[in-house]
């Protein structure tokens, strides 16, 4: 066992890790929607409420709950809140996911910010549940388990914020203990589905400590898998990484490279305090990709704090022996790889070596409104100016790098525009350099449902075949809606299905002012009976629409009716008659 003061620094930051996130080595996600915290985070952070951040008003932008109600008379405006998504869902054969997520947790002393956490995990959607039951349970039962954690590790962190306030209230005029989240999605098919966590916390030292945790369970069964559970022999593991370390990574940064890698052990999946106290090994940090495997290793795991961290991918194709066969895909079809700011361990422009691109934003000003965006590869940069957004947290953006079947690249990121336009911005990856192909309303992840103690987010998933997006539709009700989507041609979602809103619960349904004239479709969309005419007075809550010509509605005899429109933005006409004109309240957002 190493005794220099390298590796005693080593020991301290993995047991400071093990006491602040892992019940079960379990750090949570965040996204970028401020919310507030649960359970217990809400209980003690309720007298800090009513003092909203600015980030809470512009990031909720894209939350239903402030509606306007039109009517004929003035268009008053009332408050709505949104509902609970219908459970009554139908199974489905690819995965869709939400997460459990606190996010904007904040505690205060006076009028300092002493601490600031977030926390998130991925499960499974009502839907994909019904498909994938092992699996669904799994992640739920260690989303409670990781909450738990974070919980746990959020009062310790606060005791010693309040204690520290109390002997050095002036240390809080430029900083806070915090505790951050974010997990992303690696992969997710009928093998395999995977996520890695990623922890940032400061405890008002010299620097904080961040690392990142890799999760991986059968899809079908739901199990965990281990390290050998998908490497053939993994004794030979430790010669493959260190070669890709010193072929990616400059030596002088490490110190005993061989020893630092001996004392990970593949039988061990989970940090315990007991783990950390005797420091003889320690557990690989991984996840499956679509295309291989790859591991992490935290500041101070290889490397000295300042060289940062670093991961490592084995690929399928570079070493197709290493792997078992039951959760190898072939390799080469298309994935989605959530980032934030940088994106380092793939080779981008097809010269065998890993490449470097950055996202971020352009001229943020004093209010975290940025003027552009700005997407660099390698000493290549390409920017779009001149448009205004707010960008809390700094210049760096989340975004995703998309791989299709056919080996096109693609770069997703979003960015918060007043009014929902154009708020994801799509580059490709040509050849050695980013280009900006275009923008569109669409977004990859909102708000879907609360509960008790969760707000859950839908997010994109895995395969740009089959992404979850959402944009605003102001047809009758402003309300945000889903669709499957993939990825075209030129690189821009395209819908395969009608939208299906979000959040419209009975209150927000439809009273017919006069007789309208409506096909009848089936749960499916497929139109069972032509203009029927059904008469005023009836109620219709809208399931789905093409955003352009068409409203399904289903009325008070479970029936769907598709009603025909024509027309843009709020200015919607029903066989030439306005739309005000046809119910007695419409339900917008103005």
């Amino acid at each position: 066992m190493k005794t220099d003061n390298f590796f005693v620094k080593r020991i301290s930051c993995i047991l400071m890790s093990a006491i602040l996130v892992i019940s079960m080595t379990a750090c949570g996600a965040s996204a970028d929607t401020p919310a507030e915290p649960a359970s217990e985070a809400q209980s003690e952070t309720e007298a800090t409420e009513e003092e909203t951040s600015e980030a809470e008003d512009v990031d909720m932008l894209f939350s239903d709950s402030d509606v306007k109600t039109e009517t004929d008379d003035a268009g008053d405006v009332e408050k709505e809140t949104t509902t609970s998504a219908d459970s009554d869902v139908e199974a489905v054969p690819y995965l869709e996911f939400d997460y459990k997520t606190v996010l904007d947790d904040k505690e205060k002393k006076g009028d300092k910010v002493i601490y600031e956490g977030s926390f998130s995990w991925p499960v499974l959607s009502d839907a994909s549940a019904l498909t994938y039951p092992e699996l669904a349970k799994a992640l739920e039962d260690d989303s409670e388990e990781a909450y738990e954690g974070y919980a746990g590790s959020r009062k310790e962190s606060v005791e010693e914020a309040e204690e520290r306030y109390g002997e050095e209230p002036e240390f809080f005029d430029n900083g806070n203990y915090s505790y951050h989240t974010v997990a992303w999605l690696r992969r997710a098919d009928d093998k395999v589905t995977s996520f890695v966590t990623y922890f940032s916390t400061f405890l008002g030292g010299a620097h904080g400590l961040e690392g990142q945790f890799g999760y991986t369970y059968d899809t079908k069964t739901g199990k965990r898998l281990g390290l050998k559970d998908v490497i053939k022999d993994t004794s030979t593991l430790n010669d493959i990484l260190e070669k890709e370390i010193l072929a990616n990574y400059d030596a002088e940064i490490f110190g005993d490279l061989k020893g630092s890698l001996d004392l990970y052990d593949p039988d061990i999946t989970e940090y315990t305090v007991t783990d950390s106290l005797d420091g003889d090994s320690y557990p690989y940090q991984w996840c499956l990709l679509p295309v291989g495997i790859e591991f992490y290793f935290e500041p101070y795991s290889l490397a000295y704090y300042a060289a940062g961290a670093q991961d490592v991918i084995l690929t399928y194709e570079d070493y197709p022996d290493l792997f078992t066969e039951e959760y190898k895909t072939d390799g080469d079809q298309g994935f989605v790889y959530e980032f934030l700011g940088d994106l380092e361990p793939f080779d981008l422009t097809g010269d065998g070596k890993r490449d470097s691109l950055w996202v971020e934003a352009l001229d943020t000003d004093e209010y975290d409104y940025a003027n552009g965006l700005c997407v660099t590869l390698n000493d290549k940069k390409e920017e779009v100016k001149d448009i205004s957004f707010y960008n809390s947290g700094g210049s760096t953006r989340s975004a995703y790098y998309i791989r299709t079947a056919d080996g096109k690249q693609y770069i997703y990121t979003e960015v918060m525009i007043d009014g929902m336009e154009d708020g994801l911005f799509v580059f490709e990856i040509n050849k050695d350099k980013p280009k900006f192909v275009d923008s569109t309303d669409m977004h990859l992840a909102d708000i879907v449902k609360y509960d008790d103690d969760f707000i859950w987010y839908r997010m994109t998933g895995a395969d740009p075949d089959s992404m979850e997006l959402f944009r605003q539709v102001d047809i009758f009700v402003t309300c945000n809606a889903m669709a499957h989507c993939h990825v075209g041609i030129k690189g821009m979602p395209e819908v395969d299905e009608a939208y299906r809103p979000v959040g419209i619960g009975d209150d927000r349904a439809l009273i017919s002012k006069i007789e309208l004239t409506c096909d009848i479709v089936d749960e499916d969309g497929k139109v069972i009976s032509e203009k029927e005419k059904i008469k005023a007075g009836e109620s219709f809550l809208i399931t789905a629409t093409d955003a352009e010509s068409y409203v399904d509605a289903r009325m008070s005899d479970d029936r769907i009716a598709r009603i025909y429109v024509t027309g843009y933005g709020y200015d919607w006409k029903i066989d030439g008659v306005q739309d005000r004109d046809c119910f007695e309240v419409l339900y917008l957002a103005g």
